[in-house]
């Protein structure tokens, strides 16, 4: 089923045919789409998070929340987290032991000096090119658990920019960056993660089910379409009843904003109809909530979430 024409963000919803119960929060969230959104009460990205390893994923991201950035004159967040297991854990305790020589403290200094060395070394790079772009920033060097110190910070920002991978991408293979993982689940914030190359953005995907997180993603990507000219494709994944529901949802709310506007409705596996259609479509960025209502399903079995980001190379921009 397709309506329109567009050029822009993807909204794709994710259904189970409405076979499954709604809390009344929920519902209430779904019932607002129905409503003309408040065209006064845009979404400002004033404060952007940049986490920095030194990795070209983290570079990749400092220079889309430069692009953002530009768009929204924001203020950028530079942060470069010294893990505070290279200097208490295991492995240090057992290079000391086999090395029977100078006391673990030693050790921890210099290492502390040389990580703190680094750390500056990539801030500064960093620095430059935001100096560069002309926008305000500033920059926190810190010792921690690096995704609880990101988690932390990202609490006093509109925005969080991270790299698919980190510093040992290599190592990883197809699998996603330990940090960014524990951040996407427990961030409050939207989080754009980056692949290893920039590219302009003129289409977005979202992943849509109605649920809280999905309507939330909705307003984001409404806001962002308008406010940087953007193509917009709405995506239903479901069978077709419950799909035209939520694609008449979806059209309610966005055709205040006099985006042009493309409605999709696909059926099969989420994550794959959301990869397929992304791919397809040429967009940039996929769009979606991150991580749905079903908790216990996502533990046993994985997430949408998970899944698409594992297997995409597409920026994909996670909403809460």
């Amino acid at each position: 089923m397709s309506r329109g024409l567009s050029r822009g963000f993807v909204f794709c919803s994710v259904g189970s045919g409405g076979k499954f119960s709604v809390d009344k929060l929920v519902k209430v969230a779904i019932m607002r789409i129905t409503k003309t959104p408040n065209l006064e009460n845009k979404l400002m990205f004033k404060t952007i998070l940049v986490p920095l390893d030194g990795s070209e994923y983290s570079q990749t991201a400092l220079d889309y929340a430069i692009r953002i950035g530009d768009k929204y004159n924001a203020h950028l967040q530079l942060l470069h987290v010294i893990d505070v297991r290279a200097l208490e854990g295991p492995l240090l305790h057992d290079i000391s032991a086999s090395l029977g020589a100078a006391p673990l403290v030693n050790y921890q200094s210099q290492i502390r000096a040389i990580l703190e060395e680094r750390g500056r070394a990539i801030l500064k790079s960093a620095e430059e090119l935001v100096q560069e772009s002309g926008l305000k920033y500033a920059s926190n060097l810190t010792v921690g658990i690096v995704n609880k110190e990101i988690i932390d910070a990202a609490t006093h920002v509109d925005l969080v920019t991270m790299g698919r991978h980190g510093e040992h991408a290599s190592w990883s293979s197809v699998l996603l960056g330990s940090t960014l993982e524990a951040v996407v689940r427990k961030a409050n914030r939207p989080i754009l993660v980056t692949s290893d190359q920039v590219q302009t953005v003129s289409k977005i995907l979202i992943a849509y089910n109605g649920d809280e997180h999905a309507t939330q993603a909705l307003h984001v990507a409404a806001n962002m379409a308008s406010e940087i000219d953007l193509e917009v494709i709405v995506l239903v994944v479901g069978d077709e009843e419950w799909a035209t529901e939520k694609l008449e949802d979806a059209k309610t709310y966005l055709d205040p904003f006099q985006l042009t506007v493309t409605y999709l409705h696909e059926d099969g596996a989420p994550e794959k109809s959301i990869i397929a259609v992304a791919d397809a479509q040429l967009c940039d960025i996929i769009v979606m909530g991150a991580y749905g209502e079903n908790r216990i399903h996502e533990l046993l079995l994985g997430s949408t979430t998970e899944t698409v980001m594992r297997n995409t190379m597409i920026p994909i921009l996670l909403v809460r």
